[in-house]
């Protein structure tokens, strides 16, 4: 098999692997301390596919996650359309592809692990197109924006 091909079958078997096996998580648990910690389990074995995979949508997620996580205007201002938040579109999906390499980097690294080490980025070895929040946020805004989402254990605001 030359070398084009084995890519191929490798593009091809990844998407599949990854909608047989389920999410690209291991399994998450709450602890005796109320935390949320992960453990091994077989379905790790795809979270490097899966981050590699994911890999390439990180700078539009990063950009997207600009319009998707703007800050509402303060009262008493005009509604509208903020002129910076094109520029920093840019600004972040660049940055998205720092993500992207880093992404690569540990997807590879789990892959030859198995995943047991958990090196790749949860958001990276989640099967999702939803915008991630921007590096550009201030924190208390990153703070605000991941206390409405749930953690890998499925609660809202719980912590990981």
């Amino acid at each position: 098999m030359t070398v084009r091909g084995a890519l191929l079958a490798a593009a091809l078997a990844v998407p599949m692997l990854g909608g047989v096996a389920g999410p690209a998580a291991a399994a998450w648990v709450v602890d005796a301390q109320g935390k949320c910690v992960e453990q091994w389990s077989p379905e790790s074995l795809v979270r490097g596919p899966t981050a590699m995979l994911m890999a390439p949508t990180a700078p539009f997620r990063n950009a997207a996650g600009v319009f998707a996580y703007a800050p509402p205007p303060e009262p008493g201002t005009k509604a509208g359309f903020d002129p910076w938040e094109p520029v920093v579109a840019v600004l972040s999906g660049t940055a998205g592809v720092i993500d992207t390499g880093v992404w690569l980097g540990t997807g590879l690294a789990d892959t030859l692990t198995g995943g047991y080490f958990a090196i790749a980025p949860y958001r990276a070895t989640q099967l999702s197109l939803d915008p991630l929040i921007p590096p550009l946020t201030s924190d208390g805004q990153r703070r605000a924006i991941e206390a409405k989402r749930p953690d890998p254990c499925g609660r809202i605001g719980g912590s990981s």
